[in-house]
This record gives structure tokens, C-alpha cells and sequence, in this order.
């Protein structure tokens, strides 16, 4: 693969990873996972962007969801299991991701089934929408999801 020869160094434990939510900052992620490397702006195939207090993606044939695509080790993908919750908060998979013309299968964070939509906290959406400016990501995904949050309205 065409991408891979640019790191002719690549342990075999190294891995895709693609982050739609926090993880899109890179002064975060260079943080939590020191030498991963970016790659850049991505796309999750058949999946749909939402909030569930934090960032989610839900299958959704037909739609796609912009984010960055990270090489990371196993020790970096341990770093983030925990920062997850993965099992219990988020699961894991490895989805297609649509980088540069070529389909890759990267890891990817999906939050389980019994999280409700709901809005992020101010904090958390600001950090997002560092990285999405960070990576020039069109950042309609985020606004839609909001918009599409019922507001509870107190008796």
C-alpha cells in the first residue's frame, strides 16, 4: 500500500485508527498518545455522526462521517481503551475508512447501543471543533448532530 512505504520503519504492531471526536485534536492526541502519527483528514463509510453527551457514530448505510485517520501501536490503542471505556462506554471495531482515493480498515470507537442522544459539554465541543479547524474539516456533521437533540423542556 502506497500510504505504508512513506514509514518504511513500521513495527507490526502498528494500526489505523480514526477519530471523529476529541481524539481530532491534535495537541490532545499528541498528548494521550506521544508518536502516533496523523495522517489527516478521513472518512468513516456508512456510519453517521451523534451525540450521546460525547461524540458517537452509528451505522447509517449510504451517509459517511469526516474525521482523521492516525497510525497508533498497541500501546497507544491501550492508552485510548481506557480513555474510552472501552468495553462498557465504547466498543471497538475496525470499519472502512476512505482516505486519499483508497479504503482502509481502521480501529474505530462506537459508543454501545444504551447511550441516548444528548448534548456534549461546552468543553468537550470546543476541543472537537479545535481539531476539525486543525484538520479543515467541515464541521456540519457536529451542527446536525445538535440540531437533531430533542430539547427537554422542564413542567
Amino acid at each position: 500500500m502506497e500510504i505504508l512505504k512513506t514509514f518504511g520503519c513500521l513495527k507490526r504492531t502498528n494500526m489505523f485508527y480514526f477519530a471523529y471526536g476529541m481524539n481530532t485534536n491534535r495537541s490532545s492526541m499528541t498528548w494521550r498518545c506521544p508518536g502516533a502519527i496523523s495522517f489527516g483528514r478521513a472518512r468513516l463509510l456508512g456510519h453517521e455522526f451523534r451525540f450521546s453527551h460525547h461524540a458517537d457514530v452509528v451505522v447509517s448505510v449510504g451517509n459517511s462521517v469526516d474525521g482523521v485517520l492516525w497510525l497508533i501501536d498497541e500501546d497507544h490503542l491501550a492508552d485510548l481503551d481506557m480513555l474510552e471505556g472501552y468495553p462498557s462506554y465504547y466498543d471497538r471495531a475496525i470499519l472502512p475508512v476512505e482516505y486519499q482515493g483508497n479504503i482502509i480498515m481502521a480501529e474505530c470507537y462506537r459508543m454501545q447501543p444504551d447511550n441516548i442522544e444528548g448534548h456534549p459539554s461546552r468543553g468537550y465541543l470546543d476541543m472537537i471543533l479545535e481539531g476539525y479547524r486543525e484538520y479543515d474539516i467541515p464541521d456540519d456533521q457536529i451542527w446536525t448532530a445538535l440540531d437533531r437533540i430533542p430539547i427537554l423542556i422542564a413542567n
